[in-house]
């Protein structure tokens, strides 16, 4: 039976909790729904350890200025109060938006600036990360179905049943179970082909080192070509021409055609799932991405 812990959600405790624990959140990112980032068991794993915080921005601060708000009306339109309440079971955690112990209810609260979201919502359509994260709510309940009220800025919303889904759900608790025997164990989880390599052999950084100021120059070097370029253009009438005495020609070459295959799919209304169908995966290639701090320096780890 899930057990019932006081602690005001947000506050430096429940931060800690949450550490401890398998949330909801780290549900839905062990399962690859999770938009915001991109998570890997291995990425989870490291950030618990490390005990990272998410930083919170506007959009976040808003839905918790909402949250009472929205929680109010599906109190009103339900009948009964609900509690914003934080459960564990053994090594799960939930962070309720709402609990009724009586009647066993639980509510979760969605609020949503994108309006196709919302639109959505009013078919019962939600994201898949919202269907993981209640997953694992129900899950670690005890219960078959509860409540989500979507709120939107001009405080519209929506509130209707969502029902446990029972191949989710244990899909979900295999995968849970298995990054949480790697935190009992202290374990690092396999890495995925979505995750980095830290290399700390000597050659291999200083090539590193050298290809990050050589790139530099190379874009200070662009970007005055770049400059000069404009300055010939400049000199011409915007047609073919020829300058002499530099030996240089210009020429005039028409824009390559392209498919405005969003546009084709609205007209012939095509799906997402059977465009999916005729789509191929493109061959991976290597992007270098120089790690800044926030004073704009190479960042390098510990």
């Amino acid at each position: 039976m899930p057990k019932y812990i006081l602690v005001d959600q947000g506050s430096k405790e429940w931060l800690d909790l949450r550490r401890q624990h398998v949330t909801a959140t780290d549900a839905a990112k062990l399962m690859g729904s999770y938009p915001y980032g991109k998570w890997t068991p291995l990425k989870l794993f490291e950030t618990k350890m490390l005990g990272e915080e998410v930083a919170v921005n506007d959009f976040m601060r808003w839905g918790t200025k909402m949250e009472p708000v929205a929680r109010a009306i599906a109190e009103k339109e339900l009948d009964f109060p609900l509690i914003p309440s934080v459960f564990t079971d053994d090594w799960r955690l939930v962070s309720l938006d709402g609990w009724n112990e009586e009647c066993q209810v639980c509510l979760e609260v969605k609020c949503t600036t994108d309006s196709e979201i919302f639109l959505k919502a009013e078919d019962e359509e939600i994201p898949e990360h919202w269907k993981d994260q209640m997953t694992w709510q129900m899950i670690v309940m005890g219960i078959k179905a509860m409540w989500l009220i979507v709120f939107s800025p001009d405080e519209k919303y929506v509130l209707f049943r969502y029902d446990l889904d029972p191949k989710r759900a244990r899909k979900i608790e295999k995968t849970c179970e298995e990054f949480w025997k790697c935190m009992k164990e202290m374990e690092a989880p396999p890495m995925t082909e979505d995750d980095f390599l830290v290399i700390d052999d000597e050659d291999g950084n200083n090539w590193a080192k050298i290809w990050i100021e050589e790139n530099e120059k190379l874009k200070r070097q662009e970007k005055f070509v770049k400059d000069i370029r404009q300055k010939v253009l400049d000199s011409t009438d915007d047609g073919n021409c020829i300058f002499s005495k530099a030996g240089l020609k210009v020429s005039r070459t028409k824009g390559r055609k392209t498919v405005d295959w969003k546009s084709v799919c609205e007209r012939y209304q095509i799906r997402d799932e059977i465009l999916k169908e005729f789509t191929k995966e493109g061959i991976g290639y290597p992007i270098f991405t120089v790690m800044e701090d926030k004073d704009g320096k190479s960042k390098k780890l510990p």
